[in-house]
């Protein structure tokens, strides 16, 4: 697939998730301690579209900061794909959902992605959803009213003694696109997105994202010098590396 390395202006890309508030404020931290991006956001060419740092990009625009380093991707490239991210829970309550979900005999629905996954105790649950009932609006509206019992997200389900998973079948990007141009903000960490070619070890100079020059000046050092690009591929390419060193 082709990847461009590039500058992009923070007002001119958009998240297709929403946020979390303290998982920015720890990011925050982090970023403004060590003075510089370490990764740039991974953004469609096309639509403008953020695939991967919503929360780095929240950071930038609520600092002021007008330009990012981003790595430019086409959407339609069919490298990439698209997982969920599974959330694991101490304990889980349903009852905000209870209408959203097809009562006991009546006729399942078989339309795309209106499943949810249960995993407890080394069994699997599926719950089918009415017609009219989009699973993003079922999974933030656990995820307001499991806030304190929500304890990670994780790539896989698995056998985990003593707590609940919740998973769903991953969004098409035909509809990942929809909810995009409609406006509407998928939750927190609703879409995986499986790309298989980073730039990592950019370090980006905060001081350098305030004036376009200076951070083109950047980029072309970048370029011209041998920096790390990484094709990571695990059972059609899980992006392991970046995942396990991220520690916000």
């Amino acid at each position: 697939m082709n990847i461009e390395l590039d500058i992009a202006r923070v007002s001119d890309i958009k998240p297709h998730e929403m946020f979390d508030v303290e998982r920015a404020k720890t990011l925050k931290k982090r970023i403004f301690r060590d003075g510089f991006l370490d990764q740039p956001l991974v953004v469609d060419t096309d639509l403008g579209m953020i695939l991967d740092g919503t929360h780095r990009h929240y950071i930038l625009s609520k600092a002021g900061i007008p330009y990012v380093p981003v790595v430019k991707v086409s959407y339609r490239d069919d490298d990439i794909r698209i997982g969920c991210w599974y959330r694991v829970y101490r304990e889980l309550d349903m009852s905000n959902v209870k209408n959203a979900i097809v009562d006991a005999g009546e006729k399942g629905n078989d339309g795309h992605n209106k499943k949810l996954y249960i995993f407890r105790d080394g069994t699997i649950e599926d719950i089918t959803l009415k017609r009219d009932v989009e699973v993003p609006d079922v999974i933030h509206s656990l995820d307001i009213s499991n806030r304190e019992r929500l304890v990670k997200y994780v790539e896989r389900p698995g056998y985990m003694d003593g707590y609940i998973i919740v998973g769903y079948d991953p969004p098409s990007k035909n509809y990942v696109v929809k909810w995009f141009r409609s406006g509407r903000l998928f939750p927190v960490k609703y879409t995986r997105h499986l790309v298989p070619i980073r730039v990592v070890n950019l370090k980006m100079p905060l001081k350098y994202l305030g004036d376009l020059k200076t951070a083109y000046n950047y980029i072309d050092h970048i370029i011209l010098t041998p920096y790390r690009v990484k094709i990571y591929m695990e059972e059609g390419y899980e992006e392991r590396y970046f995942i396990a060193r991220r520690k916000y």
